[in-house]
């Protein structure tokens, strides 16, 4: 499947399909599951598909990158071995060459589409990526606004009289046996006493 273009996997008669759910996932970003639709395998027969898109919208851009699609198969194709090389096409009568042509060129106007609303720049998912932005820039006004606020209230100090401890009310505490390490009887320090 590398190296391929997908659109031309699509079953020709599912792209009207697929054209709305590309144009939905462009719009929206996602879309939840898909209807049934029929891709082709390597054998040249179509496995059903159920799909949830995604995409992904570059975030400095604003442009859609990737189209991601989480396959699920709800039916496979009538040969399972799906890496066999496909069977040669029988010879085609003349009267359907000219239906197949027609078949083809709705195809091709098809894939052609999908194409151009890929191309297209202008997407929702750019419009909504912008809205959180503009959300985070108006609530980080919101947040310097009240922090200024804030600010300008803490200045006005209110002087409160909280009442100095006394002085000699360390003395006055009791302790075990009566003896401090750091006051003598006397109130002189210990580096004027004299070593016992």
């Amino acid at each position: 499947i590398q190296n391929q273009n997908v659109l031309l996997m699509y079953h020709p008669d599912d792209l009207p399909y697929l054209r709305t759910i590309y144009e939905t996932i462009v719009k929206d970003g996602k879309v939840a599951k898909s209807m049934p639709y029929r891709m082709l395998t390597n054998n040249g027969e179509y496995v059903k598909l159920e799909t949830e898109w995604s995409s992904f919208i570059n975030p400095w851009t604003m442009k859609l990158e990737f189209i991601v699609g989480k396959h699920q198969v709800v039916e496979g194709p009538a040969t399972p071995d799906v890496f066999k090389s496909p069977a040669p096409a029988p010879a085609k009568l003349e009267d359907t060459s000219d239906m197949d042509d027609a078949m083809s060129m709705v195809a091709d106007a098809n894939r052609k589409m999908i194409e151009e609303i890929l191309m297209n720049v202008h997407t929702k998912p750019e419009e909504k990526a912008k809205q959180p932005i503009n959300k985070r820039r108006q609530e980080l006004a919101e947040f310097m606004d009240n922090l200024l606020n804030d600010q300008a209230k803490a200045e006005k100090v209110i002087k409160v009289d909280i009442p100095e401890p006394k002085a000699n009310a360390d003395k006055d505490l009791a302790l075990l046996g009566g003896i401090s390490p750091h006051y003598d009887s006397d109130g002189k320090s210990s580096t004027e006493t004299f070593m016992s």
